[in-house]
């Protein structure tokens, strides 16, 4: 009787443990998919530099009241998160250095390279920031 019970008890277990495990892989497939599509870069991307050049313009400019809106903030916010990950990325910025001559220097760099403007901007941001600010190694 106790065999039968524990053999029926583990069945049970198992079949929903399978339950769950396929479950739980059609949500990441989904998430993955999700993700793919959310971070597709292209013409119309989010991402892109010509959409997220404007914000970083706005950020440079001190006469603009809107100077701390949300494209501002996600410029200056992307400058500040690589200027922090630093060396990690080729990026050795001097100590004194701030957040207003990053985005400065990626806007400079970006506005003389117009035909990339389609690219991502973070990927134009750290190559910026690594010309300007190169490690030793990485001259």
């Amino acid at each position: 009787m106790y065999w039968t019970l524990h053999q029926d008890v583990g069945s049970r277990l198992d079949r929903r443990r399978y339950f769950f495990a396929s479950q739980f892989q059609q949500l990441l497939a989904l998430t993955g998919v999700t993700l793919v599509v959310l971070t597709a870069s292209g013409p119309a991307s989010a991402q892109a530099g010509f959409f997220r050049m404007p914000g970083c313009r706005s950020y440079l400019n001190p006469d603009n009241m809107t100077r701390y809106d949300f494209s501002s903030g996600v410029c200056s916010g992307t400058v500040e998160a690589l200027m922090s990950a630093g060396p990690a990325l080729g990026i050795c910025h001097p100590p004194d250095s701030t957040i207003d001559q990053g985005v400065r220097l990626v806007v400079q760099y970006v506005d003389r390279r117009a035909a990339r403007l389609n690219e991502n901007f973070t990927a134009l941001a750290i190559e910026a920031l690594r010309k300007a600010w190169p490690c030793s190694g990485s001259r």
